[in-house]
């Protein structure tokens, strides 16, 4: 964790870290929450479009993130309450769905479903990075994301 003067500082230097990709972001998605209805749904939806931005090497990704420990640097765009009665998110409701997705499956109840596999489940990362930004508009809303390997031992 990187702090300094007690602050806190999602864009300060990597340092052991090396990003599998660069930053994905999404926009015009409402980012979702562990308590969201029709989870499993937007998860699938949610998959699609991280998968359509990382695109042809997306293998190739899954192979460098197989079994190493991870860094996630995550910043949810999100609206705080609206006309439909949306209430503020919790962040860490926030991630778990997120985790869920990257994940090799997304467990939904019983059912299993195929994730974007870049790690075998949550317990691969290591070092959490996020925040959340207020937004007005539906299409400012959505997520940042970029996944790093840790190149030493923790």
């Amino acid at each position: 964790m990187n702090c300094s003067n007690g602050e806190f500082d999602l864009n300060s230097k990597l340092e052991n870290h090396e990003p599998v990709f660069r930053e994905i972001q999404l926009r015009g998605f409402t980012p979702l929450t562990s308590s969201s209805n029709k989870t499993i749904k937007r998860k699938e939806n949610l998959k699609d479009l991280i998968e359509k931005k990382i695109g042809k090497d997306l293998k190739k990704i899954q192979k460098r993130c197989l079994k190493r420990h991870l860094l996630a640097k995550v910043v949810f765009y999100v609206i705080e309450s609206d006309e439909k009665g949306r209430s503020k998110p919790d962040l860490d409701n926030l991630l778990k769905p997120l985790f869920d997705v990257l994940s090799v499956n997304m467990v939904n109840g019983q059912e299993s479903h195929a994730g974007v596999g870049l790690m075998e489940n949550d317990s691969q990362i290591y070092e959490i990075r996020c925040k959340k930004i207020p937004v007005d508009t539906e299409s400012e809303e959505g997520i940042d994301l970029q996944i790093s390997i840790f190149t030493k031992t923790i």
